[in-house]
């Protein structure tokens, strides 16, 4: 997820102008999401991990720490790493390596969440219409 939390301080590097639009977006997300989470609190069963190793224990681990899989619906990492997506797309400033980097570990995080089951695939679904909508009303 360092992605998702470096991305901007890139972003403002390159562009501040659309640093600030990236910055409002993902308030909106923000406050979109929790909006869908007081009206409809959703969660994700897990699976029992019957498999040992490394592997297993971090995921093991990850589902302790995590206890409950909750307001899931839509995925704030989802959106937030679409949202990334998006705007290194649009951050013509920044070299274009960087942008496919921020692009590629975004779409790494979404995979990631799916793959462990911390979502299910509705869930990052439910995420791109919620990003279209910060972005038409918070992008120039």
């Amino acid at each position: 997820c360092g992605v998702l939390v470096l991305f901007p301080l890139g972003l403002y590097a390159y562009d501040p102008g659309l640093y600030w639009e990236y910055t409002a977006c993902w308030a909106g997300i923000l406050v979109l999401c929790f909006i869908v989470y007081g009206f409809w609190p959703t969660t994700v069963k897990r699976p029992e991990i019957r498999q040992y190793g490394v592997s297993a224990e971090v995921l093991r681990l990850l589902y302790r720490v995590d206890r409950t899989a909750c307001n899931c619906l839509p995925s704030l990492h989802c959106a937030v790493s679409y949202l990334v997506g998006f705007f290194a797309l649009r951050c013509g400033n920044m070299p274009g390596l960087l942008r496919a980097g921020a692009g590629g570990l975004a779409l790494l995080v979404v995979t990631a969440v799916l793959l462990i089951k911390q979502h299910a695939l509705v869930d990052a679904l439910a995420a791109v219409p919620v990003v279209a909508a910060v972005c038409l009303l918070f992008c120039r």
